[in-house]
């Protein structure tokens, strides 16, 4: 029996011509003498997360990658560093909106909080990269509805010492309020940070 195997990657230019396939993704034709088999795979870009404090870039691709389009990365993790009140979560980072939703779940799989990094999207369509530039501030939304906005101070001291430029400061505090005007009018989380993965 003989087998040939195709294997095309769907660029966002070519997913109208394999039918309507989702970019981004791997389309696998199978063809032997009886039969012709389409398989499609998710294709998994390299995920980087940069922090300016610390300077560090640190890679996450390792995370479970559960959903991609243009406008969203859907991912399960553990904590890089163990941890005893975290066993892992499930990030949905907004690539075109600035910020990640992160649902962070207890030692049993229970829900512990919301947490929103604010972030820059840097994409390299070349080697399918992502680098997620940590902006500072960051929020926490608890079970019972309160809000935390965390690491002021930090951007503070960025800003200060030119670590972070004042136009990232200024994209920063704007997405800070548009997460807090979501989270103060009761839209918070997204509805597909809801859905299970």
């Amino acid at each position: 029996m003989w087998e040939i195997i195709f294997i095309i990657f769907i660029s966002k230019k070519d997913s109208l011509r394999y039918n309507n396939v989702k970019p981004f993704n791997t389309v696998i034709i199978k063809i032997n003498r009886n039969h012709i088999i389409k398989e499609t795979v998710m294709k998994k870009p390299i995920v980087l997360r940069q922090r300016y404090i610390p300077a560090e870039v640190i890679d996450i691709t390792g995370d479970e990658l559960v959903f991609r389009s243009e406008e969203l990365l859907v991912t399960k993790w553990k904590p890089i560093r163990q941890r005893a009140d975290i066993s892992g979560g499930i990030s949905f980072t907004f690539l075109k909106e600035g910020y990640k939703v992160s649902k962070f779940l207890g030692p049993s799989g229970e829900f512990k909080y919301w947490y929103c990094d604010i972030i820059k999207v840097l994409y390299d369509e070349k080697q399918d990269k992502y680098t997620l530039v940590d902006l500072l501030l960051d929020v926490k939304i608890m079970p019972d509805g309160r809000v935390e906005v965390l690491d002021a101070d930090e951007l503070a001291e960025a800003l200060k010492n030119n670590i972070i430029s004042l136009e990232e400061a200024c994209m920063s505090l704007g997405i800070l309020d548009k997460i807090l005007k979501m989270a103060y009018s009761g839209k918070f989380p997204p509805e597909i940070c809801l859905k299970d993965y």
